[in-house]
């Protein structure tokens, strides 16, 4: 799993971040079969975090 970056979003979203989120968020989510649960958090912190 992965949260690919482009050259903008480096500058504002960090490989570490992307990191925290997919263990913090994402697999914890997608371990109980809450995918949409998963991948619906996991894309309102990118967007706090993208400010």
């Amino acid at each position: 799993m992965a949260i690919s970056t482009g050259i903008g979003t480096k500058q504002t979203i960090s490989d570490y971040e992307c990191k925290v989120i997919i263990d913090d968020i994402m697999i914890p989510e997608f371990s109980t079969g809450n995918y949409y649960k998963g991948v619906s958090k996991a894309l309102n912190s990118l967007f706090t975090l993208w400010g």
